[in-house]
């Protein structure tokens, strides 16, 4: 009695059979992981404490030796985690870079050689001060984001990479087109932002 042709059948209707668990199965994960926008308000920044950012956790500090923290907001400047500048202490390696390209538009990561770290002097990777150098302008003594700028970020710990969208330098985010310095002295030096955080993809949303 020849049992190939049993054999082969039986094989065929098993490997149909798990091809269509594959196929129904609501529990199986997608191939790329979605990649989600997070919100930040309100974060406190002055010139003498300056609040430091992980962007994979969201995590917030103001002691810089707490953990591998990636931006550091200190009044209207930027700084990040990377460079031979000493304060504050660096022991990251993150990179940076302004995009002239709105946070939205923005879904492939950049050309890496154009990444910048902070050095001495107004060598900043992310800019100094207003006048297009940085992601602000200034009018009326009030701090406006470029709506088409976007933060690209290398994090410190080199596994990830993020894009980020500051939303305002204001407390609770005022409508900054019915306002005048006088009414935003009190609430200036707190950062609202968005970011996206991608670690293993190529892409974000």
């Amino acid at each position: 009695m020849n049992f190939k042709p049993f054999l082969i059948s039986a094989l065929s209707i098993c490997l149909i059979s798990l091809n269509a668990c594959k196929k129904e199965d609501p529990n199986k994960l997608p191939a790329d992981p979605i990649v989600t926008d997070v919100t930040l308000l309100n974060i406190e920044s002055s010139f003498f404490t300056p609040t430091y950012l992980k962007l994979s956790t969201g995590e917030l500090s103001t002691n810089p030796k707490d953990f591998l923290w990636d931006i550091c907001f200190q009044h209207a400047q930027l700084q990040i985690n990377g460079g031979s500048r000493a304060t504050p202490q660096r022991l990251g390696n993150a990179r940076g870079q302004l995009l002239h390209v709105p946070y939205h538009l923005v879904k492939d990561i950049p050309n890496l050689a154009g990444l910048k770290q902070d050095h001495s002097g107004e060598n900043f990777a992310l800019g100094y001060r207003a006048g297009g150098l940085s992601w602000y302008y200034t009018a009326n003594n009030i701090y406006f984001p470029y709506t088409d700028k976007t933060i690209f970020l290398a994090t410190a710990d080199g596994k990830g990479y993020a894009k980020i969208k500051i939303l305002s330098f204001y407390r609770n985010m005022p409508d900054l087109s019915r306002a005048d310095y006088n009414s935003l002295a009190e609430t200036q030096g707190y950062y609202s932002l968005q970011y996206q955080y991608i670690e293993n993809i190529n892409y974000f949303n």
